[in-house]
Order: structure tokens, then sequence, then C-alpha cells
């Protein structure tokens, strides 16, 4: 029997090492190819999640903007509807302050003339009485009256006798037009007058304030 009988000879030590080698390696890259695949699943998951909150963010953001418009849009309608109903309050004050004045005017006539044919015609009467303020009550006579049936007649073809209305003056600037009965009457008051042309002056001052330049 030879001296080394019964202990592992060199080839053979060499053999288990190399092939303990080859496990460890085989091991090692599967734990490798592992952890990488671990590695990019999670990488994956939260790519997903950080896509996920962006979007998130992102529609978040859009609701929020789209709710800052809204407001912002709602506060500027807010505010033009003001800025319109202080113009229109200062127009109807200078209004009122101009025909006030034009009162003293001699040419003041023709405009009482004119309301008093719109009433005329509106009110349909064969017969009217004219009542305005003491004011105006000056301007009246009977060639004004004559002067505004006559009008009447080439507007319409109809015939109105007007007369004044002693006595019973108006409470405010202007004209209004009763039939003899009494029971129906034409407010031609600058008052009404105002309220009766609103939205139109209203519409003016949109067009002056949004028009473009």
């Amino acid at each position: 029997m030879e001296k080394n009988e019964g202990k592992p000879s060199f080839d053979l030590v060499s053999d288990i090492l190399e092939e303990a080698g080859k496990e460890v390696e085989k091991i090692t890259s599967d734990a490798d190819r592992e952890a990488l695949k671990r590695i990019e699943a999670a990488e994956k998951r939260a790519g997903a999640v950080r896509s996920q909150n962006v979007k998130e963010i992102e529609e978040r953001s859009a609701r929020i903007r789209a709710e800052a418009l809204r407001r912002a849009d709602l506060e500027i309608r807010r505010m033009s509807l003001k800025e319109q109903e202080l113009l229109f309050e200062a127009a109807t004050s200078e209004a009122f302050r101009r025909l006030a004045e034009w009162v003293k005017d001699p040419g003041y006539r023709e405009i009482l003339k004119g309301w008093i044919v719109e009433a005329a015609v509106g009110l349909e009467a064969e017969k009217a009485l004219v009542a305005t303020s003491q004011a105006e009550a000056r301007h009246m006579d009977d060639a004004l009256l004559r002067e505004a049936g006559k009008r009447v007649y080439d507007l319409t073809g109809r015939k109105v006798v007007l007369s004044s209305a002693p006595g019973f003056p108006t409470a405010g600037q202007g004209i209004v037009l009763s039939d003899e009965s009494g029971k129906r009457a034409f407010n031609n008051l600058v008052q009404t007058r105002l309220v009766r042309y609103a939205s139109e002056v209203r519409a003016v001052i949109h067009k002056e304030l949004f028009s473009e330049p």
C-alpha cells in the first residue's frame, strides 16, 4: 500500500476545490440575477408610484387652476357689473341734472313737445289732458299743444285735442297725459323715461366699456 493511502490526493482536493468554486460562482451569479430582478421590479414599482403621483399632482393642479380661473372670472364679472352700475347711476344723475338745467332754456319747449307727442301716440285718446311740473308750466301754452296735436296727426293720421290740466302739477320733471275720464294715463316723467330706457343705457355703457379700441 502506498504511503499516502487513506489520505486525499492533491488532485482530488484540487478537483473538489474547483467544483466548489464553480458552485460558488453559480450561486453568486444566481444571487446577482435575482437581486437584479428584484431591483428592476422595485424600480418599476417606484416608477409606477412616481407616475401615479405625477398624474395625481397634474390632475390636482389642473383642478386648482380651473377653480382659480372660475373664481377670477366671477370676480371680474362682479366688478364689471358693479362698474357698469356705477356708470349707469352717474349717467342717470347727470341726465337729471342737465334736464333740470334745460328747463330754463327756451329750447326746452321742443323737448317738452316731443314728450307730449310720444305720450299722445301711446295713449291713443281723442282728447287728453297734459300735466307738467310748475317749473315747466311756463313753456306750456295753446300754441305748443296745437303743434303737438298736429305732429301726432302727421305721425298716425289720428286727431287729438290736447288741453292743459290746471291745478295738477306733476311731482317730477316731465309730463303725464291722461284721457278725460282719468282712467288711462301715459307717464312720461323724466324718472319714468329713464327707467323705461334703462336697458338701452346699460347696453351703451357695456359697449363703451368692452368694445375694441
